[in-house]
């Protein structure tokens, strides 16, 4: 917003191009993480399983890379988009079938009085609900017949449609597509062509030749690219 507003001004005078410090931060649409993680969880297979039918788990649809969302309106406006969510039973069937391709995304975020929040995965307790997100090659008309309300589909068109979530959302939208893009063009290993599995909750990938070198220590052939990066525009008030 600070450089969109800069860019629009029109007078003469130099004008402050750096912010002042009584300039509220700006964040990424796409940055802001309602979700924990729990990287150390990913390789809890057991723990995995249990979440995966427990019936307060999340589940995300995508289709061709794209999620289910509704559209609702409200006095003949269009409200955010918003995430179509379903549970356990509503897509276990999907689950069973080789194509389906399923990552884990993290668990809510429980406040707490005193602290800033706990991802509440303590011994003993069950935690609060952890989300997945499934992307299926099935028909995206028949998918859209699990969801019981009537403004939901497919965005046709991705790039706009998904500027048009709550911040919240926006984040897990991003960590979702941008992981599920990862393994729908690195379906086999790099190292030598064989087929590769899904592991560690989606993040990772296995190649299936027990030979192959990738399997001999950390390669950065088996996990997604999250480079940080920053683009920057230089501007001057000439």
């Amino acid at each position: 917003r600070h450089i969109a507003d800069l860019l629009s001004r029109s007078d003469d005078q130099c004008q402050r191009v750096l912010p002042a410090a009584d300039l509220v931060p700006q964040e990424n649409y796409f940055s802001r993480e309602t979700l924990d993680r729990l990287s150390a969880k990913r390789t809890d297979e057991v723990w995995l399983e249990a979440r995966r039918s427990d019936p307060d788990s999340v589940y995300l649809l995508f289709s061709n890379l794209s999620p289910m969302i509704s559209m609702p309106e409200e006095d003949g406006q269009q409200m955010d988009a918003k995430l179509c969510r379903f549970r356990y039973e509503a897509v276990k069937d999907l689950l069973q079938k080789p194509s389906t391709v399923l990552i884990f995304l993290g668990a809510e975020r429980k406040k707490t009085p005193g602290s800033s929040s706990s991802s509440g995965t303590e011994e003993g307790s069950r935690g609060p609900p952890v989300w997945f997100a499934i992307n299926t090659d099935e028909d995206p008309a028949e998918l859209l017949k699990r969801c019981r309300e009537k403004s939901c589909s497919f965005p046709k068109s991705p790039n706009r449609d998904l500027l048009k979530f709550s911040e919240d959302e926006a984040g897990v939208v991003a960590q979702a597509r941008s992981v599920l893009a990862w393994h729908s063009r690195y379906s086999f290993c790099s190292t030598c062509g064989s087929g590769t599995r899904l592991e560690e909750g989606g993040y990772k990938r296995s190649c299936l030749n027990s030979q192959c070198r990738s399997l001999q220590g950390v390669h950065n052939t088996c996990y997604p690219r999250v480079d940080p990066v920053v683009i920057m525009l230089a501007v001057h008030p000439d």
